[in-house]
């Protein structure tokens, strides 16, 4: 009995839309900065710290060392965005700067699918193959480039399941696009990480969601009238049924109650 309360128990904690992190982060001292200030940065530390370890339990795998820690240079962007409130709030300063104690709450849901628009589920355990086209880049902006590719688990390949191109003109902008089957995203920018990350979020957005279920078709048969070679009941049964089948460009059978067989107009619901 006390193993399936504790399993109900964990089952609950994993599927709850919100789950508050007590995190404690120390910083230190910065020369010509306000209290208030210094406050205000540890608390946005607060709020990475509490992001990172909720992230850590939505992962279906442990990031490298490296990758974390482009993740976490990453949220300290976006950790704003998965966090709800925050309460008991501790400072305590010291001779080496302030450490600061709070109860931050984190938006589960938003945070699972923030974690999937950056690729961390569908590359959790191995990054995709991606043929890559680059122009001329600044050392700078080239080391940035690797290190969103590795964030978001892309590798550079001959050809890959999507081709990315990046062009950075005389005004400072970025330009990019993806193309994968189907589909081609652009973005530009002067932000770098903001520009990948719009072509890259829809990709894995696009990539992450449920093949659309086919619509049945729904169509009236007039019986008796000059279309009915298009239709030919197969016969009756002993379960009282009528099967029909379509011909001509339709390659379908449904089957009928022989009471709605006899009327006027036959109407049916099938799959293709």
């Amino acid at each position: 009995m006390r193993s399936v309360i504790i399993a109900v128990l964990a089952c609950l904690v994993l599927s709850a839309p919100a789950m508050a992190r007590n995190v404690e982060v120390t910083l230190p001292k910065e020369e010509g900065s306000s209290s208030m200030e210094f406050r205000a940065k540890a608390l946005d530390e607060a709020f990475v710290e509490a992001v990172l370890q909720e992230s850590r339990t939505l992962l279906p795998a442990t990031l490298s060392q490296s990758r974390e820690a482009l993740f976490r240079e990453a949220l300290e962007r976006k950790a704003g965005y998965y966090v709800l409130g925050y309460d008991s709030v501790k400072v305590t300063p010291s001779e080496e700067g302030i450490s600061l104690t709070a109860n931050v709450n984190v938006n589960r849901t938003a945070l699972r699918e923030g974690l999937k628009s950056m690729g961390l589920f569908a590359t959790a355990t191995k990054p995709i193959p991606v043929s890559f086209a680059v122009g001329e880049l600044s050392a700078e902006d080239t080391s940035q480039l690797a290190g969103l590719m590795e964030l978001t688990g892309v590798e550079s390949a001959s050809s890959g399941v999507a081709k990315f191109g990046l062009d950075k003109n005389e005004k400072g902008i970025f330009e990019a696009h993806l193309k994968a089957p189907g589909a081609m995203w652009q973005a530009r920018g002067k932000d770098l990480p903001v520009v990948w990350d719009q072509v890259w979020s829809k990709y894995f957005e696009r990539k992450l969601l449920p093949s659309p279920r086919p619509v049945p078709p729904r169509f009236a048969l007039p019986v008796g009238s000059p279309r009915t070679e298009h239709a030919s009941s197969t016969g009756f049964f002993a379960s009282g049924m009528v099967r029909f089948r379509m011909y001509a460009s339709l390659s379908w059978t449904c089957w009928l109650p022989a009471s709605q067989a006899c009327g006027r107009f036959v109407s049916a619901t099938g799959r293709f």
